[in-house]
């Protein structure tokens, strides 16, 4: 694949993500959840657990390190009030959401 077309492809992810942050933000302002505590990457974070992602795989998604995607989970996690729960967060997010 060339530059172009891998910039491109980049791009259009790029939309994607921004879109589907726009509708979680929406969503989030239309309901009184505790996921409204998240920050914008936090819920782009969130989105990509639901779709079933790896740690490593939303760091590629997100160009972020594993280590900050961890830490990312576990700000979700704690601002959830999940921590030490023993609730799996994939689980969890695709429950309460919807």
């Amino acid at each position: 694949m060339g530059q172009a077309k891998k910039e491109a492809v980049l791009q259009i992810l790029s939309d994607q993500l921004i879109e589907i942050i726009k509708q979680l933000s929406q969503i989030l302002r239309d309901d009184d959840s505790r996921l409204s505590k998240l920050s914008k990457t936090e819920l782009a974070v969130v989105s990509l657990i639901r779709r079933g992602l790896t740690t490593d795989q939303i760091a590629m998604r997100l160009f972020v390190s594993p280590l900050t995607t961890k830490t990312h989970r576990r700000n979700i996690r704690r601002k959830l009030e999940l921590q030490d729960s023993g609730i799996n967060l994939q689980t969890y997010l695709r429950s309460e959401l919807y």
